[in-house]
C-alpha cells in the first residue's frame, strides 16, 4: 500500500536517504566484487546507482555513486577518479526517468546506449589521470594528460570496442529495472521519494 499521507515530503526524503543509500552502496559493492571474482567482460558496479535513482530520485542515486566510489577507493586507488562518471550515471538516469525513459524495454535500451556514450566521453579524463602514460620529452603534464584523454576517446569511439560501454550500460539499466520491478509494490512505495519516477515509468 502507498505511504501514509500524514508523512511529509521531507520525512519521506530523510527515510529514503537513510535506507536506500546504504542499500545501493552495498549492492554496487557486492556486484563489483562478483565482477572482479569472475573477471567478467562487463561492469556491474552501477546497478545500485541506477536502481536507487529510479526509486528515490537522482540526488539519492548521486549519493550512492559518491559513497560507492569512496568505498571502492579504500581498496582500488584508481576508482575515486571515476566519481564524476558515477555521478553522471545518476544524473542521466534521473533525467531519462523524468521523461519516462524506463517505461518500456525499447526506451530502456535507448537510455542505456546514450548513457554508455556519455560515460565513455566523461571517463576519458579520469582514465588519463588514473592510468597515466609516461610524459614524453618536451611535454608538460597538461599536454600529456590531454594526449592520453584524446587517445582514450579514440579507443572508445573509433575502434571495435565502440559498443562496449553502451552494451554494458544497457545491461545494467535493464538489470536495475528488473530489480526494481521485482520489489513488492508496497516496498517500492515505502522506500521511494516523491520524485514521481515510479509512476512515470509504470513502476508504481
Amino acid at each position: 500500500m502507498p505511504p501514509s499521507p500524514s508523512l511529509s515530503d521531507s520525512s519521506r526524503h530523510r527515510r529514503a536517504l537513510l535506507l536506500s543509500v546504504p542499500l545501493g552502496i552495498a549492492l554496487d559493492w557486492g556486484l563489483g566484487q562478483l565482477d572482479n571474482a569472475f573477471n567478467l567482460p562487463l561492469f556491474l558496479d552501477s546497478i545500485g546507482v541506477i536502481a536507487i535513482t529510479l526509486l528515490c530520485g537522482w540526488r539519492f542515486g548521486a549519493a550512492v555513486a559518491v559513497g560507492s566510489s569512496l568505498l571502492f577507493g579504500l581498496f582500488y586507488h584508481q576508482v575515486p577518479y571515476f566519481v564524476g562518471t558515477s555521478f553522471m550515471i545518476a544524473l542521466v538516469v534521473g533525467l531519462s526517468a523524468h521523461y519516462a525513459g524506463f517505461k518500456t524495454i525499447p526506451r530502456i535500451i535507448i537510455t542505456g546506449i546514450l548513457l554508455g556514450f556519455i560515460c565513455a566521453f566523461v571517463s576519458a579524463p579520469a582514465v588519463a589521470f588514473a592510468f597515466p602514460n609516461p610524459i614524453m620529452h618536451g611535454e608538460t603534464f597538461f599536454s600529456a594528460h590531454l594526449r592520453d584523454t584524446i587517445a582514450y576517446w579514440h579507443h572508445a569511439f573509433a575502434t571495435p570496442d565502440f559498443w562496449v560501454e553502451p552494451v554494458d550500460k544497457t545491461l545494467q539499466c535493464l538489470a536495475a529495472y528488473i530489480l526494481v520491478r521485482a520489489l513488492p509494490r508496497n516496498h517500492r512505495h515505502w522506500i521511494s521519494s516523491p520524485s514521481g519516477y515510479l509512476d512515470k515509468n509504470r513502476l508504481g
